[in-house]
């Protein structure tokens, strides 16, 4: 005999796996930033973004690479991930909402790819990421396909 699927509660595929464990909180153990901005034209920053978002006043990008360990999540694992985030202002009918736009994001794990994508709709690729490494007085980071 099957299963029965319960009303009001969160299932990810497959259904079978049984119900989401509700988490109000997701703890890390550690994590590790590194983080460069930089001013662009508007324009530049414009074309990158759908409607009705707007460059804000300072036309901001930022590149990221952040390494998380000790997921709950994950049973204790990690993963990392390269963003790109942009200034932007959310110009809707009736709200305006300065933040950044996530342009898009690498993982180089599927689960927190998936789970983004599905609870969140993060724009997440995959890409093979390692920890980001000490060269001279400079730290490094990179992502591949």
């Amino acid at each position: 005999m099957g299963y029965t699927l319960q009303p009001n509660t969160g299932y990810l595929m497959p259904a079978s796996f049984g119900p989401v464990r509700r988490q109000d909180t997701l703890h890390y153990q550690e994590v590790t930033r590194l983080s460069i901005s930089y001013v662009t034209e508007k324009d530049a920053l414009a074309a990158l973004l759908p409607e009705p978002f707007e460059p804000a006043d300072e036309s901001a990008v930022t590149v990221y690479c952040q390494v998380g360990r000790g997921v709950d999540l994950m049973a204790g694992g990690g993963y990392n991930n390269i963003g790109i985030n942009l200034a932007a202002v959310f110009n809707g009918k009736k709200d305006l909402v300065a933040g950044l736009y996530a342009a898009v994001l690498w993982e180089n794990d599927t689960f927190p790819i998936l789970i983004g994508r599905k609870l969140l709709g993060a724009p997440t690729l995959y890409a093979e990421i390692l920890d980001p490494w000490l060269e001279g007085n400079n730290w490094r980071f990179y992502c591949s396909r």
